[in-house]
């Protein structure tokens, strides 16, 4: 296939979309060769070194095998690829909404099971929940002045001290994963927590739940706080829609 010439600003992020695109899409097969470097330049119009830097943003997600003096390798990226993909798969429509449905049960389940086990981490070490309990009264407040801005700074200082209560270094980096591919891969407009601060600001249930949860990690108590984020998530998994297309995707 043929590309065209790009215009020059930020071309090598150009470059490397309209490249993507085109393996995502299957119209570079895994096992073929991309045409070389000298000719991809030729077709978008840039010079060797732009498209250098398309060409390893590629390899680091895991879409082609480059070696020297020779062309790029395409690669299966279902065996190869980054969680970084996910953006660019939903950029590129490639699952439709199958796809989209799927990736958003699979988050909210794993993301179920993280806020379990960091549960039972604050209940196994007695942590004190007093700064769970001052962010939640600041994201009460934040609900009670009907302020969306400050329910989603509130919300999300109130998930970081949830993580930082444990005390573990491994839910802790985990948690910054998390943040990574919500914020930056997949929802980067955040039009998921504006759903969520829009119904903070019109509903006491989200509140209780949570002031729910909160008690009973301050009570060590595992049962009850296991049925906490359980609530909590089939609150979330309501109002965001399980089977509804990820913000952002494609109709």
């Amino acid at each position: 296939m043929a590309f065209e010439a790009v215009d020059r600003r930020d071309l090598g992020d150009i470059v490397a979309s309209e490249l993507r695109t085109a393996i995502l899409r299957g119209e570079f097969a895994a096992g073929d060769t991309l045409p070389s470097e000298s000719a991809l330049a030729m077709q978008f119009g840039v010079n060797r070194t732009t498209l250098r830097d398309a060409m390893r943003e590629l390899e680091h997600l895991g879409l082609v095998d480059r070696r020297q003096g020779a062309r790029a390798r395409v690669l299966d990226w279902r065996q190869t690829g980054s969680i970084a993909l996910l953006r660019h798969l939903i950029e590129s429509d490639v699952g439709g909404e199958e796809f989209d449905t799927e990736l958003v049960e699979t988050l909210a389940n794993v993301l179920e099971g993280f806020f379990a086990i960091a549960a039972d981490a604050i209940v196994a070490r007695q942590a004190p929940v007093d700064s769970l309990v001052s962010g939640l009264d600041g994201l009460e407040v934040a609900a009670g002045n009907q302020d969306l801005e400050a329910i989603e700074v509130e919300l999300r200082e109130l998930c970081d001290i949830y993580v930082e209560t444990t005390e573990s270094i491994v839910i802790c980096l985990l948690w910054n994963t998390f943040v990574h591919i919500l914020e930056i891969d997949l929802d980067p407009e955040m039009k998921m927590v504006h759903a969520i601060a829009a119904d903070i600001a019109t509903s006491d249930s989200p509140i209780s739940i949570l002031r729910r949860l909160v008690t009973s990690l301050g009570e060590h108590d595992r049962s009850k706080s296991q049925e906490g984020v359980g609530d909590l998530f089939a609150y979330l998994k309501s109002l965001i829609g399980i089977g509804a297309q990820l913000p952002g995707s494609q109709p």
